[in-house]
C-alpha cells in the first residue's frame, strides 16, 4: 500500500484542486497545489513530490509543456487529469513523458488506484536502477533507496540519511 505520499496538484480551478485535496487527504497523502503551469514548475522545483497530478488547459505553460519540461528533470511519475475529449491527446501526452492519463470523472477510487500503480512501478524501477549503480548483482553491495538503506554482503552499513 502507497501511503503518505506528497502530490503536486496542477489545475486552474480552485474547486477542482480542493476535491482532488480533499479526497487525497483522506487517504493519507498531503498535496502541494500550483494553478497554473509556471507555478507549477517552481513548485515542482522547490518541494520534493512523490507524484503529479497535472491539468493541461492552463493559463501560460499549458500541461504538455510542463510534463515535457518535468520529465527532462525527473523521473517523478505523471498523471495528467483532464477533460480533453480529443482521443488523439491522451497518447501525445504518453509519449511526452506522462506515465497514465485519467479523465476529469473517472471514479475516486480508480484515479487512488492508478496513483498507486504509477509509483510503484516507479519505485521498483529505481530500487533496480540504486542495485545497479551500487555495484550490480555480484558486487557485495547493495544500495535500497526506497528504506534508505546500504548493505553489504547483506550487512547493514550504518549511515545517516544525509
Amino acid at each position: 500500500m502507497v501511503e503518505g505520499l506528497t502530490i503536486l496538484v496542477v489545475d486552474d480551478e480552485p474547486a477542482w484542486v480542493g476535491a482532488l485535496g480533499a479526497l487525497l487527504g483522506r487517504a493519507g497523502h498531503r498535496i502541494v497545489a500550483a494553478y497554473d503551469g509556471d507555478e507549477a514548475l517552481r513548485r515542482f522545483r522547490a518541494d520534493r513530490v512523490d507524484a503529479v497530478l497535472l491539468d493541461l488547459a492552463m493559463p501560460g505553460l499549458d500541461g504538455a509543456e510542463v510534463c515535457r519540461q518535468m520529465r527532462a528533470e525527473s523521473d517523478v511519475p505523471i498523471l495528467i487529469v483532464s477533460g480533453e475529449r480529443d482521443r488523439t491527446v491522451p497518447a501525445e501526452l504518453l509519449d511526452l513523458g506522462a506515465d497514465d492519463y485519467v479523465r476529469k470523472g473517472a471514479p475516486s477510487s480508480e484515479l487512488l488506484a492508478r496513483i498507486r500503480a504509477v509509483v510503484r512501478r516507479r519505485a521498483a524501477g529505481a530500487h533496480a536502477s540504486a542495485v545497479a549503480a551500487a555495484g550490480g548483482a555480484g558486487s557485495g553491495w547493495q544500495l535500497d533507496m526506497r528504506r534508505h538503506e546500504i548493505r553489504w554482503q547483506d550487512a547493514l552499513v550504518p549511515a545517516t540519511a544525509i
